[in-house]
């Protein structure tokens, strides 16, 4: 609870909770607050982090790791904390992540202080440079340039590129910043009074509308403008009815209004490849598709009358961004070993055969006598990796692939074996799964995927991470100490990847000391992976209390316990 719900430690000394435990064995003796912070904490960090080395080092020698990194700064306390979280593709073709570290900064955030924490971290961690296929990080200029000085390949996050694209649209153009000014006046006149936003509420139930809140525009957080524009257009009939009742409340005019839906349509498809991006299987192979997705379905002629300014600007800002994406040798080839996209969304034939070109190169540094040897065990539902619900969106996908289609030469390369293939289907393919699938028929595009495709798309795994620091730096938990923090969020975000090896058996635990029991009533209690299929299986958690050391036993002994207790 303290480490996966982010309880603070004194819990255990609150007298609710030990009411809790009371009621439920009168036996039993919590430990105290410190023994949890200097001796179960620090075990399980222990034990979990032998387990993520494990799970590393499992790894052939010649697999490539890519890692999210971000800077965050506690609200409540002088906390600064340098995250770093490690992806790669293991050998079954499975995107795995684990968090390495949060570690806390107390220097100023300058490239060359960060460069030389992460070179550290990587160090600690016994990870060569030479793994390092990609860093993401946010297009910070301290960022930059730590992994400049670090020389380490760095690729910017997409989502916060693609951000900044939008913002210089919507600041060029005056009436839509106007319109958003008084969106924002009328949302923060409803977040700061409880009787309006009652008000509100009642007009909402009187006029049958959804009885939604108004969300607020956060210049921090990707899309919250278009978030805010949608809810005031899906409030504008209770918001003209709350004006009438009420003097002196901002309103849009018709005019407005309309400008605003066509904002609307234009900010929509980018909130939606957003969050398309930010899920935890996409792969950076999808950045240079999104970009020629949403380029040409700007460019694409529709009613833009009162947005035209921000609709140009928006574009230029979008092509002077990403104007040389190409050029980038991981972002290229991770697009071409997407069985998604392989050479359909490069812009010319020049550009394919250059990226052919090159991945021949690539081809040419590994074994051309490597096997696959990946089995599969059967078929198994694929996971949806990014999918598009917008029509507009796949209506543009879908001309892209057609414009690219070509017959392809008779040849017996391994490269155009894999072009011949079609591609899969854009919405429910997982290009993971089908390498899985096609190592053997592709030994050696394969050993690449496994590297090109290890790198997500955005540096939202370490922010995700910073969430729960939030939780856990908090006012009851002002004072924490940076190493507790740091061990704490580790348990918690590597949680389910360790859970999930110890569940599978690859996970063996050694005694925890957790609390006094009666040795005379429990002399031995553990907790058991044990199943219906394999009910004498060994448990592989063994739990040491103070008094008394709890041993290894099969399911049905734990049961006959459980119910003595």
């Amino acid at each position: 609870m303290v480490a996966i719900d982010c309880q603070p430690i004194s819990m255990v000394e609150d007298v609710g909770f030990r009411q809790v435990l009371k009621l439920l064995e009168p036996r039993y003796q919590c430990p105290s607050r410190k023994y949890f912070t200097e001796t179960i904490i620090p075990k399980i960090y222990s034990r979990m982090k032998e387990e993520v080395v494990r799970l590393i080092n499992s790894c052939d020698d010649e697999s490539y790791l890519s890692f999210t990194m971000d800077a965050w700064s506690s609200s409540v306390n002088d906390t600064a904390l340098l995250s770093l979280t490690a992806h790669w593709i293991d050998s079954q073709f499975k995107r795995v992540s684990a968090v390495l570290n949060a570690q806390c900064l107390t220097e100023a955030h300058t490239g060359e202080y960060i460069a030389a924490q992460v070179l550290s971290m990587l160090e600690k961690w016994e990870i060569a440079l030479q793994r390092v296929h990609l860093v993401i990080t946010d297009n910070a200029s301290n960022m930059a340039k730590a992994m400049r000085d670090a020389s380490l390949p760095h690729f910017g996050c997409f989502a916060h590129s693609l951000q900044l694209a939008i913002n210089d649209g919507l600041l060029s153009q005056k009436i839509v910043k106007d319109i958003i000014a008084i969106c924002k006046s009328i949302v923060g006149n409803f977040h700061r009074s409880s009787v309006a936003s009652h008000n509100l509420k009642r007009i909402q139930e009187s006029l049958n509308i959804p009885q939604h809140k108004l969300k607020q525009n956060v210049q921090t957080r990707w899309n919250s403008t278009c978030y805010m524009l949608t809810s005031v257009q899906e409030q504008k009939m209770a918001l003209a009815a709350y004006a009438a009742e009420n003097s002196g409340v901002q309103q849009l005019s018709s005019h407005q209004l309309d400008v605003m839906k066509r904002v609307i349509e234009i900010l929509s498809p980018v909130e939606e490849i957003t969050r398309s991006i930010s899920a935890d299987l996409a792969a950076i192979s999808i950045v240079i598709p999104y970009i020629r997705i949403l380029t040409r379905a700007l460019e694409k002629n529709t009613d833009d009358s009162g947005i035209r300014t921000m609709k140009r600007k928006l574009l230029h800002s979008l092509k002077l961004r990403f104007n040389r994406i190409e050029e980038n040798k991981k972002l290229s080839l991770a697009t071409f070993l997407d069985p998604r996209f392989k050479d359909k969304f490069f812009s010319s034939n020049i550009v394919k055969a250059t990226i052919k070109e090159i991945l021949l190169e690539e081809m040419s540094k590994l074994d051309t006598g490597l096997q696959g040897n990946t089995e599969m065990e059967g078929p198994t539902r694929p996971k949806r990796v990014c999918p598009l619900k917008s029509s507009i969106l796949l209506d543009v996908f879908s001309e892209i692939v057609a414009d690219s289609s070509e017959d392809l030469p008779t040849s017996i390369s391994e490269v155009d074996r894999y072009l011949s293939v079609p591609l899969i289907d854009f919405n429910t393919g997982n290009p993971f799964m089908w390498w899985s699938q096609h190592c053997q028929e592709f030994p050696i595009l394969s050993k690449l995927a496994r590297q090109f495709l290890s790198a997500p798309a955005t540096s939202v795994p370490s922010e995700r991470l910073f969430s729960a620091a939030g939780d856990l730096h908090d006012e009851k938990r002002n004072r924490i100490m940076p190493e507790l923090s740091e061990e704490l969020l580790f348990i918690k975000n590597n949680f389910v990847l360790v859970a999930y090896e110890l569940s599978s058996g690859a996970l063996e635990m050694d005694e925890i000391e957790v609390a006094n029991v009666d040795a005379d009533d429990l002399t031995n209690a553990s907790f058991s992976t044990a199943s219906e299929e394999q009910p004498e299986k060994q448990c592989l958690l063994k739990v040491d209390m103070e008094s008394c050391t709890f041993g290894s036993f099969t399911a049905k002994e734990m049961y006959k316990l459980y119910h003595q207790a």
